[in-house]
């Protein structure tokens, strides 16, 4: 059955199935909207306002009578956020009690709060503050940063912000940030600086956005690679670089904000997500958490597809990891017009039988993100324009459409398909070029091989895989049709494949808000194998194999 997307103004999204009451819904996800007249539409009690995901019109509608047939946004009213449970829904997922360990008390006799985490007095204030009690959700990806303000109390998400991690200063991946150390010791401190300094722009931006004071953030959770795991923590992450690849440490930390020269309650705690191996992080056991993987019957695969892809298999009764140095094409970096996910980039992308594109917000196109790469290589190659390995054909020799024939330009650095010529875009050329293709394709080539090994290696084959779980912002808007024309992913995943947003921060809100989250998290982490892959034979093999379009 069709599912649509239901995004609420509190910043939760909920997936359903499409033709549910909006009012069935919310009720299902903990908010239980009055119906004085049970439902029938007559009094107008349970009216809220939508509006189309991907439109600017709202409207006003009775939740109870209203359908749910296409993506949209609600503006929760006031009051139905906090349902009074203590019980927080993620999307579809199973809600959990909601328990930070943290809780304020109160006395009136001497005017002042303590802020308690189980036993220890962590901070006192001056009056009733007992309403304010916050926490910080952080994923630290290797390129963007991203934090979650949330309220302890209720579970209720405050603000979200996000960064480019100035580390980026010292590479755009993480062998680079690694080398930095390699080269010169005191670049480690410089490492954790940027990193910090990234997260105290987000925490700065998550308090304007809702007016509350940093001494009232008492929670912070960190979740990143096992690089970004250490640099965070100020640990030298050298033995990433060479074999056996072994983190310095692999269970959870927990500090204080202070020690960390993060910008809040001197005594906040901070606590950061184990690791699972050198390549394998804190990311990865997040969005395990997030998407109850581990939970999950047999024949399932998670996919993070970032600067670095992670994968996880579970099958018969196991959990299998590997990692694959995708590098940062996929995001748009080493590609001549590749740009993130921002104004004036490409997102989508149509050659036959006409060029349409689609673009992020107004004005002239400044390039194309990745979600536009792949449809732009995928529409390339059903148009005949890319052979099967991945070279584009001589404007002389085309076979291919008249009008996309007329793109191809022959040039000393090779041959180009313009997707915007100056007059199409207010002066500007945006072009696809071969060097481009062979980046796409060494990144694609990476994520396929460890994907095809990983599942074998568990002794399934594709048709047993019942659903593939993609996280990270990039498989969120990726089309997955056309990741299978251009052999990111294979056939077998057509129609399997479930979009999950951003596992990692999924992951790190709830180990910010359930204490049992963040054991479940270690436990997690002390269940899944480790599967290396580099420098096998079987890589190499799979690695050639998969940057073909072919096959």
């Amino acid at each position: 059955m069709d599912r649509v997307k239901v995004v609420l103004s509190t910043g939760q999204e909920i997936e359903t199935e499409k033709g549910n009451s909006l009012a069935e819904v919310l009720a299902v996800n903990g908010m239980k909207i009055d119906l004085p007249c049970g439902g029938r539409g007559k009094c107008g009690g349970c009216k809220v306002t939508v509006k189309p995901l991907a439109g600017i019109e709202q409207e006003q509608v009775l939740a109870c009578s209203y359908k749910v047939l296409s993506d949209i946004w609600v503006d929760i009213p006031q009051g139905l956020e906090n349902p009074g449970a203590q019980i927080l829904a993620s999307g579809n997922k199973t809600p959990f009690l909601l328990n930070s360990g943290f809780v304020k008390v109160y006395d009136a006799n001497q005017h002042e709060t303590s802020v308690l985490l189980g036993d220890e007095v962590i901070a006192k204030e001056f009056g009733d503050t007992t309403r304010a009690c916050y926490g910080l959700a952080v994923d630290i990806g290797t390129t963007t940063v991203v934090g979650y303000l949330m309220d302890l109390l209720t579970g209720e998400q405050l603000a979200v912000s996000s960064g480019l991690n100035g580390q980026r200063v010292f590479g755009a991946d993480v062998i680079s940030r690694i080398n930095a150390v390699y080269t010169k010791e005191s670049n480690l401190e410089q490492l954790q600086k940027q990193v910090i300094e990234t997260i105290n722009n987000i925490i700065a931006a998550v308090i304007q956005k809702v007016n509350i004071a940093t001494d009232n953030i008492y929670a912070v959770t960190l979740a990143g690679n096992t690089c970004m795991h250490h640099l965070a923590l100020g640990l030298n992450p050298k033995g990433l670089g060479q074999a056996p690849f072994a983190p310095v440490i692999q269970h959870p930390v927990e500090v204080t904000a202070d020690s960390l020269g993060l910008a809040l309650n001197p005594g906040a705690r901070v606590w950061v997500f184990p690791v699972i191996a050198g390549f394998v992080g804190g990311d990865t056991v997040a969005a395990i958490l997030a998407s109850d993987l581990h939970q999950l019957e047999d024949g399932r695969v998670l996919i993070d597809i970032g600067t670095n892809g992670e994968l996880v298999v579970k099958a018969n009764g196991r959990m299998m990891a590997c990692s694959a140095a995708a590098g940062p094409a996929l995001e748009g970096a080493q590609v001549t017009y590749g740009m993130r996910a921002e104004t004036g980039a490409i997102s989508h992308i149509q050659l036959m039988p006409e060029l349409k594109i689609e673009v992020i917000g107004e004005g002239p196109i400044k390039g194309i993100c990745g979600s536009g790469l792949i449809d732009l290589l995928a529409e390339l190659i059903k148009a005949g324009l890319i052979n099967g390995r991945g070279k584009l054909c001589d404007p002389q020799s085309c076979n291919g459409p008249s009008h996309l024939k007329e793109r191809l330009v022959k040039t000393d650095k090779g041959v180009r398909f313009i997707v915007q010529r100056p007059e199409e875009n207010e002066g500007s050329e945006i072009f696809f070029s071969q060097a481009d293709i062979s980046q796409i394709q060494l990144a694609k080539g990476a994520l396929r091989a460890a994907l095809e090994l990983l599942v074998k290696k568990v002794g399934l084959n594709g048709a047993e895989v019942e659903e593939v779980l993609l996280a990270g912002a990039f498989g969120n808007f990726m089309n997955v049709q056309q990741a299978v024309v251009i052999g990111l992913l294979p056939e077998w995943a057509e129609g399997k494949v479930s979009m999950m947003g951003n596992g990692a921060g999924e992951g790190a809100k709830m180990a910010l808000l359930s204490l049992e989250k963040r054991v479940e998290a270690e436990e997690i982490s002390q269940k899944v194998e480790f599967l290396e892959l580099a420098g096998t034979a079987d890589f190499q093999a799979a690695f050639i194999k998969g940057m073909l379009f072919n096959g």
